[in-house]
C-alpha cells in the first residue's frame, strides 16, 4: 500500500532524483585527487588538501589518510587559512576514531567545530554534526547523540535541506538499531536505498545505513528485507570503495551465519578485507559490540587465529576506552567465547547491563547460559537463557527469540516462558513511535507537520503510518481518525 507523502504524486520521482544527485556528488568527493597544477590559491589547495585526508578515512583507507594529513599539515601552515586547518582537525579525529581512541577523537572533532565554519560551507557543518554524533554514541553517551541527531533534523525540516535530513535519519535509524529499537529503526531505513540497483550506496555512513537495515532484518526475520540488503550488500562488495566493501562483506557474513553456513561467512570476511593480521572488524564507522560476531564466524568455521587476532584487537580497544562500558564490554564477551569461560562472558552481561545496547545484552546472556548449561549450572543456565528471551521478544528480535527458545526445549525446559511479545496487529501492535504518527496525523496534520512536531523526517512518517495502516486493517486517513476516536485513553507503549 503506497501513501504518498500528503498526497503528493511525484514525491518518490523527486526523492529519487535529489539522492542520484547526491551519490554523484559523494563519488566526485571520494574520487578527489590534488593536483598541483590546477594553479590553487594558498587557501584552496590548503583545504583541498585537508579535505583529501578526510575523505580518505571516510572511505576506508587509514593509511592513505594518515599520510596525506602529514602531508597536508605544512601546506595548512604556510597558509594559515582557519577553514583548512578546521578541516584538517576533522580528518585527525576521523583517524583517532579508525584507531579506536574515542575519546581523543570526540575531542578533537569538537575543536574542529569550535573553529567554526564560513558561508558555502553548510554541508561540511551537517557532516561535522552528524560525525559529533557517532563520537558521542561510540561512548556510550546516547542521549547526548540522539539530542544531536534530533535538533540536526529539525534544522534540516525547518531549512528543507534535504540532503542533510537524509543524512541524519540514516544515522538516526543506525544508532536505534544499536540500541535495540528494531521497528524504529527499520522505519528510518527502509526505502532509503535503491534495491534494484539504478542508484549505488556511495559512502561510509549509507553502507554502514544499509548493513543497519540488514541486520534489523535478520534479527526480525524479514526475508523481503533480507533479499533487498543482500542484493545491496553484493553490490557494495564486488565495486564499492574499502569502506563500502567491507560493510558489505560484514552483512554477508552475518548473513551466512543466520543461515547456517559458517565457512561461507569466512569466505565473505575474506573478500571484504576483513580477516586480515591483526583481527578486529575493521569496519568505518563501527559498532563497538561487532567483535563478538566476528569470533562466533571465526571459531564457527574452524579459524582459531581470527578468533585470537580478534580477542586481542578487542582487548586493546578497551584499554583505550577503559571508561566506556560497552567498549570494554565487547572485549570481555569476545574473551568468553574464544576461551569457553563463563567468567568474561558474565562481566560483558554486567557491563552491558548499564548501557544503552539491549540487543548486545542479550547475546552475551545467551552466550553466558550456554556457557553455563556446559559447565554443569543447569538452574543458572535457564535462568540467563530466559532474561535473553525476554530482551530479545521485547526488542521484537523474533529470530532470535526462536533460537533461544530451540536452545531451552533441549535442555528440557517445556514450561511456557513469559515474554512481552508484542502482538503483531490491532491497536495493541503500534510501537510508541506509530502511536505518535497515528495521533497526530488522526487531528489532521500533514506528513510534514507530523515529521516537525516528532523530530523525524517525513520518510520516516511516512513509514511508521504505513505500518500503522497494515497493524490497524485500515486503507484511509479517515478510516485511522475512526480508530483514534474510539479510543480516547490509549496506555503507555514500550519502545
Amino acid at each position: 500500500m503506497a501513501i504518498d507523502a500528503d498526497g503528493a504524486p511525484d514525491a518518490r520521482r523527486i526523492e529519487v532524483k535529489v539522492a542520484a544527485s547526491i551519490a554523484v556528488s559523494l563519488i566526485r568527493l571520494f574520487e578527489a585527487r590534488f593536483d598541483p597544477r590546477t594553479g590553487l590559491s594558498e587557501e584552496d589547495r590548503a583545504r583541498h588538501e585537508a579535505r583529501l585526508a578526510y575523505n580518505l578515512v571516510q572511505a576506508g583507507r587509514p593509511r592513505e589518510a594518515a599520510h596525506q594529513l602529514q602531508q597536508a599539515r605544512a601546506t595548512v601552515e604556510r597558509a594559515g587559512d582557519l577553514a583548512a586547518r578546521s578541516i584538517l582537525r576533522q580528518a585527525e579525529g576521523a583517524l583517532r576514531y579508525a584507531d579506536g581512541h574515542f575519546a581523543d577523537a570526540l575531542a578533537i572533532h569538537e575543536q574542529a567545530m569550535r573553529d567554526g565554519f564560513g558561508p558555502g560551507e553548510e554541508t561540511r557543518e551537517w557532516v561535522a554534526r552528524q560525525w559529533r554524533s557517532e563520537l558521542l554514541a561510540v561512548l556510550d553517551r546516547f542521549d547526548e547523540s540522539i539530542e544531536l541527531i534530533s535538533t540536526g533534523i529539525a534544522a534540516a525540516n525547518r531549512e528543507r535541506q534535504a540532503f542533510a535530513l537524509d543524512f541524519f535519519e540514516t544515522w538516526r535509524g543506525r544508532q536505534l538499531f544499536q540500541m535495540g529499537r528494531l521497528a524504529d529503526a527499520a522505519a528510518a531505513l527502509e526505502g532509503r536505498f535503491d534495491a534494484a540497483g539504478d542508484m549505488p550506496v556511495v559512502g561510509a555512513l549509507y553502507a554502514a545505513g544499509v548493513v543497519a537495515l540488514g541486520r534489523v532484518a535478520i534479527h526480525t526475520g524479514d526475508e523481503r528485507q533480507r533479499r533487498e540488503t543482500t542484493a545491496l550488500a553484493r553490490r557494495m562488495l564486488a565495486d564499492g570503495t574499502p569502506a563500502n566493501r567491507a560493510h558489505g562483506g560484514w552483512l554477508l557474513a552475518l548473513g551466512a551465519m543466520a543461515d547456517g553456513t559458517p565457512a561461507e561467512a569466512r569466505a565473505m570476511l575474506g573478500a571484504a578485507g576483513l580477516a586480515s593480521a591483526g583481527g578486529g572488524a575493521k569496519l568505518h564507522p563501527v559498532d563497538v559490540t561487532d567483535d563478538p560476531q566476528l569470533v562466533r564466524i571465526a571459531l564457527a568455521a574452524g579459524d582459531s587465529r581470527l578468533a585470537a587476532d580478534t580477542v586481542a584487537s578487542a582487548e586493546e580497544r578497551a584499554r583505550r576506552n577503559q571508561g566506556t562500558g560497552s567498549v570494554c564490554a565487547a572485549a570481555a564477551h569476545a574473551r568468553g567465547l574464544l576461551d569457553g569461560n563463563p567468567a568474561p562472558l558474565a562481566e560483558a552481561c554486567l557491563l552491558f547491563e548499564a548501557g544503552p545496547r539491549q540487543l548486545a545484552l542479550a547475546s552475551a546472556l545467551e552466550d553466558l547460559g550456554v556457557a553455563q548449561l556446559r559447565t554443569g549450572a543447569p538452574a543458572a543456565g535457564v535462568d540467563t537463557l530466559g532474561r535473553a528471551l525476554l530482551l530479545y521478544s521485547e526488542a521484537g528480535a523474533t529470530w532470535d527469540a526462536g533460537r533461544v527458545r530451540r536452545r531451552l526445549r533441549a535442555n528440557g525446559v517445556r514450561r511456557r516462558l513469559v515474554t512481552n511479545t508484542r502482538p503483531t496487529v490491532g491497536r495493541a501492535a503500534l510501537t510508541d513511535s506509530e502511536l505518535a504518527v497515528v495521533r497526530l496525523i488522526a487531528a489532521g496534520l500533514t506528513n510534514r507537520e507530523t515529521a516537525v512536531r516528532l523530530f523525524v523526517s517525513p520518510h520516516t512518517v511516512n513509514s511508521h503510518l504505513r505500518h500503522a495502516f497494515t497493524k490497524l486493517g485500515v486503507n484511509s486517513r479517515l478510516e485511522l481518525a475512526r480508530v483514534v476516536a474510539t479510543h480516547a485513553e490509549e496506555p503507555a507503549r514500550s519502545k
